[in-house]
């Protein structure tokens, strides 16, 4: 028997509603509460989100996700720079 061993690299497309709903269900059920404020949310968001961006990616994939390692570093910086949070803003207030 051999036994193989390699790595997966799956691209994946999210709608920007499904980013940003995913974003506010991982922060409400991990970070803050339900009633805090969008600046508490956006402060939460960019001091504790590294800490829970694989649930983060398994909210928001389509699809079941798989085991294995994720490197998350591109999508932490993405959902805490600035030009992303201010969209994350608008969608929130406009909701």
């Amino acid at each position: 028997m051999i036994d193989l061993t390699w790595r997966e690299i799956r691209q994946v497309f999210v709608d920007e509603d499904t980013l940003y709903s995913a974003l506010l269900y991982i922060y409400r059920t991990y970070i803050g509460t339900e009633d805090d404020s969008i600046d508490e949310i956006i402060e939460g968001i960019q001091d504790n989100i590294e800490n829970y961006i694989e649930e983060l990616i398994k909210e928001a994939s389509p699809y079941n996700y798989s085991n294995g390692d994720i490197d998350a570093e591109d999508i932490t910086e993405l959902v805490t720079e600035d030009e992303f949070l201010e969209k994350f803003k608008k969608w929130y207030l406009s909701d």
